[in-house]
């Protein structure tokens, strides 16, 4: 009786197995596109950390730190970011370089054409870090990173397939001297842009050059 049972239960499995592979895979997408708020917050930095990252001017080989990038007018600093040369304005109003920090030398090039301030390259990626975030295959499998892609193809920004493209980047505003790390923003998937509000606001804090 039991091994008739058994029988006819193993049965029913074999016939409904599209149904249950259909609900494994829905499960599963729906897990890959959980809300970002969802997802555990990224480790924060601190300007301890930041201030002594070392880099190195791609346009020289020039060696320098990375407090010495905003300890006369303050910085905003990208790591990948490139949509940020739309705010040059604002920045320029209150005489604070931008500056884009690359985890590689390959692409910089390319990169360059969408970026208005220095490139650099952050030999140790601290401004990834100090966890670094990388956007792996459950990640290319949501549709908001797949929106993000596209609208940033219909710009003119492409990406390729050369270097290590999965690690996620970094915006940060830094005031001069002591004031540190004004706004930070971490992409958790690609194409996760900043919050102009808040970086805005965060730049209203650094002084006004009076000349």
């Amino acid at each position: 009786m039991r091994a008739a049972s058994l029988s006819m239960s193993l049965t029913a499995m074999v016939g409904n197995w599209p149904w249950i592979l259909t609900g494994a895979l829905t499960g599963f997408l729906a897990y890959c596109n959980r809300p970002l708020y969802w997802m555990s917050s990224p480790q924060r930095a601190t300007t301890d950390w930041l201030s002594s990252a070392p880099l190195k001017r791609l346009d020289s080989s020039e060696k320098v730190i990375g407090a010495e990038l905003w300890r006369e007018r303050g910085a905003v600093v990208m790591a990948e970011a490139k949509a940020l040369s739309s705010l040059k304005e604002h920045f320029e109003a209150k005489r604070v370089p931008m500056y884009a920090l690359l985890h590689e030398e390959l692409g910089a090039a390319g990169f360059s054409k969408f970026f208005e301030g220095e490139l650099l390259l952050d030999e140790e990626k601290r401004f990834y870090g100090p966890e670094e975030r990388r956007m792996l295959l459950t990640g290319m499998l949501r549709l908001s990173v797949w929106q993000n892609l596209r609208r940033a193809s219909s710009k003119g920004v492409e990406g390729n397939l050369k270097g290590d493209g999965s690690l996620l980047g970094s915006v940060f505003l830094l005031g001069p001297g002591g004031q540190g790390i004004l706004y930070e923003h971490r992409e958790r998937e690609f194409g996760d842009h900043y919050n102009t509000t808040e970086l805005l606001d965060a730049l209203s804090k650094v002084p006004t050059p009076s000349d």
